[in-house]
């Protein structure tokens, strides 16, 4: 997909956040946003066809640095590419409407990302999972791009440049359904570079009872965008692997590739009697 480059505002940071009927979480994520450190920032919140209960909660947000666009349903990957197209910042920072970032998060990775310009993307050493889950993840490991094409590295509120969103394309539309954050860093990454860690616990990433990326076809759907990803880097595969397989995200698909339909079945009807286990504790 083609991304035109808007008017760009040196060492601004444009945030952009998709907005889904998220009424009931937005507010926290804009105050993370305002309580940043950083003097210059604009947060662009599109709305990609909410149900009018939710729309109506970006009604009352007033602050003068705010973009708030209302639009049909249409998607992440659309929303986002949207996004990048409205910007004006030199970085770019995406965030979800149910997520939130620390004060000083957006000022450190532009102090990165403006001291050395050999690093393409800027992330935070702890993600915290809050909601209905509480554990942290930790990115305590040099940047490797066979591990990043084994399997995804970065959280989505990963800070990059504009320019470099622009040379990529923007995210990839074949991804709507999900992965199309690691798509991306994929071909952020393929571009060459390095990998800025922010210390300390910066993204704060919500955990509800339903997320998009649990709801996109289940496990075949998952299996279906993993094969997709390695058909669009097949070449970027063929570097650092000889078989596809070998990654640690399709190891599972050549496993149930083995597997008799028997033993499908019979795998598919005990995840689904735990889950229906799970529910009723």
């Amino acid at each position: 997909m083609f991304i035109k480059q808007n008017s760009i505002v040196k060492g601004r940071v444009s945030v952009i956040t998709p907005f889904f009927n998220d009424g009931e979480y937005i507010m926290d994520c804009i105050s993370s946003v305002q309580n940043s450190t950083y003097p210059d920032i604009e947060h662009i919140i599109i709305d990609d066809g909410s149900t009018p209960e939710h729309s109506k909660v970006l009604d009352v947000i007033d602050f003068p640095n705010i973009i708030i666009i209302h639009k049909p349903n249409e998607g992440v990957c659309i929303t986002r590419n949207m996004g990048l197209e409205i910007a004006t910042g030199e970085f770019i920072l995406p965030l979800d409407a149910d997520d939130k970032i620390s004060e000083n998060y957006v000022s450190d990775a532009v102090e990165v990302l403006q001291k050395d310009p050999n690093v393409r993307v800027v992330t935070s050493e702890i993600s915290q999972r809050f909601g209905k889950s509480d554990y942290r993840i930790i990115f305590d490991e040099p940047f490797n791009m066979g591990t990043l094409l084994s399997r995804n590295l970065f959280h989505i509120t990963t800070m990059f440049r504009a320019c470099d969103a622009i040379r990529v394309g923007g995210f990839d539309t074949d991804f709507n359904k999900g992965l199309e954050d690691w798509n991306f860093w994929i071909s952020m990454m393929a571009l060459g570079g390095s990998v800025g860690i922010i210390p300390g616990t910066n993204f704060y990433y919500r955990i509800k009872n339903i997320r998009r990326n649990t709801s996109f076809g289940g496990e075949i759907g998952h299996r279906e965008l993993q094969k997709l990803i390695w058909k669009k880097h097949r070449d970027l595969y063929s570097v650092y692997y000889a078989d596809p397989y070998e990654t640690y995200a399709y190891r599972a698909l050549k496993q149930d590739s083995l597997k008799s339909l028997p033993e499908r079945i019979r795998d598919a009807f005990f995840n689904f009697s735990k889950s229906l286990i799970s529910k009723r504790k």
